[in-house]
This record gives structure tokens, sequence and C-alpha cells, in this order.
């Protein structure tokens, strides 16, 4: 806990002094930090509609659910520093998130005398300073970008899964899918199946590697964990037509304009440039295969990786929400961000792919990095055009799916030494004890008859002559 406490100051510092040195002016319309979801210009147009009578969703340019809108209109109210620091809250939780996940893997393995070396180079509070000092965080934080929101849910989900707790990892399972449709889908079995393996709060039930758990034990535990996240997401959605006096229009735009993408506006993702250039017959076919791919992966992941052992279903997790981060409709750098401090929750994986890893994170900030100018030579200085911006995309993304791929294959690699390491041991050993049972050579055995006496012996000798 000491240790954790070393990030944090060093977040809030970086924070308070950026904040206060003006940067937030700067930072606050960049394409990087920003989406159409989490805008803070589209949140205070939305709340001044709702201040002259009107549907904070005229116009259908505020794409935040109801309830959200509720939570954040006090703060947008308020003074800016009130604001500011709900948003460095925000981050300290999800860094406290990461943090947790880290810290009962860490306590798993040392419980199992494993990964003692590279728990001592990349620890819990390593994880979470990834997170919490990652610039695009905290450029986010002084953007008032509330997507630090959206990855506070996927956190919070993996957090409470790995201690056991089903009933609180389904709730945020449907906060994540009422703040983001379709794309927390990938989640919601891989985070089922490590709460069937950590239920109880205690270890994980299965200590070795190599076993695998038939997916008919845990299928009661999933399909319960299902039923509770769709009825968290039903009471989210009866809780906000209540809030909208007893009115459906919030559906088709938090949830349909979403999903179909009706907002265009540039972005680091890569929606929004497919689907400028594609043909209007094509467009439906293309929204299926853009949101459907993310969810096909989740059973191959788990019959190669999730269902072994004790770090197979978290780095199904861990898998899932990277798949989320890097393939929703409106992303910012705060998902990337989120994405490489998950990854190092399972140093072990990190050190099985050591240079690959940093060479490909490198690559991936810097994509992000060249965003912001590529935005600026296309829409301010009239140096560029779209495709500036989508290389700039195309950069950070292949690099993060190919670091994801790399992280995964990783495991799979320490899985397969395990597994042979421990048949080499078990035909040793078998080997050892054979040799130490097989039974001795049996003795001559002689006849037990008496010597024979010298007056015998020469009494046999004159017969003989005779």
């Amino acid at each position: 806990e000491g240790a954790m406490l070393v990030p944090i100051f060093a977040g809030l510092i970086v924070r308070y002094a950026l904040y206060f040195a003006g940067i937030g002016d700067l930072v606050a319309n960049e394409v990087t930090l920003t989406s159409p979801v989490t805008s803070n210009l589209r949140l205070h147009e939305a709340i001044f509609l709702l201040s002259q009578g009107a549907s904070p969703y005229a116009g259908r340019l505020f794409l935040q659910p109801p309830l959200v809108l509720l939570l954040l209109q006090p703060l947008a109210t308020a003074p800016r520093i009130v604001h500011f620091s709900a948003l460095v809250l925000v981050d300290v939780l999800v860094a406290v998130a990461v943090y947790l996940i880290a810290k009962r893997h860490a306590i798993s393995a040392k419980e199992h005398s494993e990964e003692g070396g590279a728990m001592d180079i990349l620890g819990p509070s390593a994880a979470a300073a990834g997170y919490l000092l990652n610039p695009f965080v905290i450029g986010g934080c002084l953007a008032m970008s509330w997507q630090n929101l959206h990855c506070l849910s996927l956190v919070a989900c993996v957090a409470f899964a790995s201690c056991g707790r089903g009933g609180p990892s389904a709730g945020c399972a449907a906060v994540s899918l009422y703040l983001a449709p379709v794309a927390p889908l990938a989640l919601i079995i891989p985070a089922g199946v490590l709460s069937y393996h950590c239920r109880g709060g205690g270890p994980a039930d299965v200590e070795d590697d190599q076993v695998s758990v038939p997916m008919s034990k845990a299928l009661p535990t999933v399909i319960r964990y299902v039923g509770l996240a769709a009825t968290g997401f039903g009471v989210l959605i009866g809780a906000s037509y209540l809030q909208m006096g007893r009115s459906w229009e919030f559906i088709e735009t938090s949830f349909v304009d979403v999903v179909m993408l009706a907002d265009l506006t540039p972005n680091v993702g890569g929606f929004w440039y497919v689907f400028c250039l594609i043909f209007k017959r094509f467009r439906l076919l293309f929204l299926f295969v853009f949101h459907a791919h993310v969810i096909i992966y989740v059973i191959p992941i788990h019959c190669r990786l999730g269902r072994f052992g004790r770090l197979g279903p978290l780095a199904a997790c861990v898998a899932a929400i990277g798949q989320v981060h890097l393939f929703r409709a409106y992303p910012t750098g705060c998902d990337v961000a989120c994405l490489l401090a998950l990854l190092l929750v399972l140093p072990t994986y990190v050190v099985q792919c050591q240079q690959k890893f940093i060479l490909l994170a490198c690559v991936c900030m810097i994509g992000l990095g060249l965003c912001p100018t590529m935005a600026h030579a296309w829409l301010v200085w009239n140096a560029g055009n779209a495709n500036f911006l989508f290389l700039g995309h195309l950069v950070h993304h292949v690099a993060g799916g190919h670091l994801l791929v790399t992280w995964l294959g990783a495991g799979l690699q320490l899985r397969r030494r395990r597994k042979w390491t421990k048949l080499m041991e078990k035909w040793v050993w078998g080997m050892v004890d054979e040799a130490c049972r097989r039974p001795e050579a049996p003795a001559v055995q002689h006849s037990e008859q008496p010597p024979a006496t010298a007056e015998a012996e020469g009494g046999r000798a004159l017969k003989k002559r005779r």
C-alpha cells in the first residue's frame, strides 16, 4: 500500500501543476483526448438545453445516457476546479483497481513460489503508475474528458471478479454496457469465468496451469453472471426512462446512433474514416462486421488460454478489455493507456516477450502522438486531408493489436513450456522411483546336507577299489 502512494502523489502533483498552468485550455479539443461521446463542450450544450426546458437530445449531438447527464450536471455547473477534481478522482480509482488486480495476482504467485524476479521488477505499483502517469490519461483529465469513467467500469468489473465478487462485477459490466453499447459484451463471459475461479475471495481453485476446468462446471456461474448483468442493464434503462419523464427519446441517441455510427466526427479510431467512404448499400454489412468481430474472439481465447489454471481467466479478461479499447467506435488515448497498464498485471507474460513488448508499446504511443499533428495539418492548417489522421490511427492501432497478440502468444508459450517441464519432471522422477523399487537379484542357494566325514570318504574309496 505504501508503494501505491508514490504514483498517486506523483499523478496528483503533475495534474494540478498542469491545470494551474492553463494547459487545459490548449488541449480541450484535441482528437486524441476527447471523442464525440465524452466531449465537454457537448455536455455543456446539453445542460443548457435542459435548463431552457428543451430535451438535451435535441439535435442528436449529446450521446451520453441520461443517468450520466444526471451525474455530471452538478459538476458542469460547479466551479471548474471541482469538475477537474472529480476527473482526477476517477483516474485515481482506475489506478487503484489496476493495483488491486495486480496485487491479487502477486499474492497468488507468491503462495505458489512463482515469478519472484518478475514481481520484483514489475510489481502492482508499476501497473498502477503505468496508467496514472501516462501522458494521454493526464491530457484527457485536463481536457475534461470523461473517457476514464468508461475505463473505470471495465477495470472495476475485472477487479471484483478477481476477488470472487460476481454480483458487483456483473453490475460494473452492466454499467460498461450502458456507457458504451455492444463492445463490452466481449468481457461478460471471461469475467464470469474469472469470478467462478476466484469465488469466495480465496485463491483460485485450480492451482496447476496445465489443468483445465470443464466449462460445464463453470456454466451455472456464468449463466447467473450473465443474468445479473442483463438485469442490471435493464434497471439502468428503466431508471433512464423515468429520468427522462417516461420518454424513450434517449434510446435513439445514446444507443442506436452510437451503434449505427451516426456521428462521424474525426477521432483516433478508424470507424469514422471507413464509414465516410463506404457505400450506403454496404453500411449494414460493415456495421455487423465491425461490431461482431470483437465478440467472436472470446471463445477461441477461452479455449486456448482462458480455461487453464490460475493465470488463464485473468489473461482472458485483460484480452477482452484490450479488444474493447481497440475496437470501440469512439476511442481516445485513455483507452490505449488503460490497455498498456492492464498488460503489466501479468509480469511473467511481459518478461516472456519483453523486447517486442517495449518496441510495440513505444510504436503505439508514437502513433497516438502523431494524431494531433495530423489532425491540425488537416483541419487547422489545411495542409493535408483525412488520410493524415487515419495514418496515425493505423500506426497505433496496428501496433496495439500486435502488442496484444504478442502478449497472448507469450502466455501460450509460457504455458507450453511449463507443460513440457512438468512432463519431463514426471518422466525423470518416474525413472528414479522405478530404479529405487527394483528388487535385488536372488542369492545362490546351497545344499544343506551335512559335510562328509573322513571315515565316510575313506569307506567310499575302499568300495571303489574293490
